[in-house]
């Protein structure tokens, strides 16, 4: 290994983005029509990372996949698949090998532009086993929250802390450095948690760092926020280092115009494209449709004649018909939707159908 090694908590199974994730693995969730951890491995990889530990469970085959050994992305990948879930300390276990000194951790469902560097300068020459990165948050009691010494020690780590017990309104972000020996303070067996047994016992102990940063961070593990990515992306609040699979337009002169895209997609003469819209290979959008941005829509998806379609997220083979609406929603892989349907902030699952006709507000639709 010639760089650093990070380890990526990918095994959840993204309850919180049902019924999306009902038979897709939040790993592999598309952002701007890329998997998800591609967007989390090449940020890695930009930081130095040589060897990325993935601790996988849920439909581990569909994030294989996707990612394979790493080459195509420009590292090694190495793969842990928990037949039961181990925490997100015991999942560090089976890597224990691989690990350096620093090594990374961070969660699979976390987008941030954050350098994961900055934890691990933080821990030269000072007397701590590891680091946090660290955002301010509105609403503290659903992360970990430090109370930050002067010094950047943590002197106290609180899980999940009720509103008025919160210590400060600095939440744990989700990416972590660590000293090798900071194994040594693990349990070897069994399931456990970062988060409620190492950083509060480290912070007791005066050997845990706090990074406070403000770069862009969003957790991406419900829908909203999910949606609100997608927009920060398109709209340019946040960049990453994946590129979208597609391109980003901002009118249908802009297809036409550009003989390439043109040849992958097809945009009628009477359609209207209001940007910015991503358009995956393969996109069909029809006579008198309107595709208001942000939004993003995935490869061979169709929009009918009439449709309106607006800051909504379309995964790959979906259908929306004729003189249908559909705003701010997610449709899963091959989802339907009906001529002359509505829905506004809905969530599909896969192959899910809405019939014609019907309104849908702030539903989540499994496959019917």
């Amino acid at each position: 290994m010639t760089g650093l090694t990070a380890v990526v908590l990918a095994g959840g199974h993204a309850t919180r983005l049902r019924p999306l994730t009902e038979d897709t693995p939040k790993a592999v969730v598309p952002l701007l029509n890329r998997p998800f951890i591609e967007h989390v491995v090449l940020r890695l990889r930009d930081a130095g990372v040589s060897d990325v530990c993935l601790a996988l469970g849920h439909l581990a085959d569909e994030v294989l996949a996707e990612l394979g050994d790493g080459s195509d992305v420009g590292v090694r990948v190495h793969v842990n698949v928990e037949r039961e879930p181990a925490g997100s300390a015991g999942a560090l276990r089976p890597f224990t090998s691989l690990l350096g000194d620093p090594f990374l951790v961070c969660n699979g469902d976390v987008f941030t532009t954050f350098d994961p560097r900055q934890a691990t300068r933080a821990l030269e020459g000072r007397a701590a086993l590891a680091a946090i990165h660290l955002v301010e948050v509105d609403d503290p009691s659903g992360y970990g929250v430090v109370e930050l010494a002067p010094d950047g020690h943590i002197a106290r780590f609180v899980e999940k802390p009720p509103p008025a017990e919160a210590p400060s309104r600095m939440a744990n972000a989700g990416t972590w450095a660590f000293r090798r020996a900071a194994l040594e303070h693990l349990p070897t067996t069994g399931h456990s948690m970062l988060e409620t047994g190492l950083f509060p016992a480290l912070a007791a102990a005066g050997l845990l760092l706090g990074v406070p940063s403000d770069a862009y961070w969003v957790d991406a593990g419900t829908v909203e926020r999910y949606l609100q990515l997608h927009y920060d992306l398109l709209l340019g609040r946040a960049a990453s280092v994946a590129r979208p699979r597609g391109r980003i337009v901002q009118s249908q002169s802009e297809v036409w115009n550009t003989p390439a895209l043109a040849a992958r997609v097809a945009v009628h003469p009477h359609a209207a494209v209001e940007g910015p819209v991503l358009l995956g290979d393969g996109c069909r959008i029809g006579a008198g449709a309107l595709v208001r941005g942000p939004t993003a829509l995935g490869p061979d998806v169709i929009v009918h004649d009439g449709a309106y379609v607006e800051a909504s997220v379309v995964w790959q083979g979906a259908r929306i018909g004729a003189q249908a609406e559909v705003i701010a929603s997610v449709l899963g892989w091959n989802a339907v939707v009906g001529q002359g349907a509505r829905l506004e902030r809905c969530a599909l699952g896969t192959g899910a159908q809405v019939p014609p006709g019907r309104t849908l507000v702030s539903a989540r639709e499994a496959p019917s």
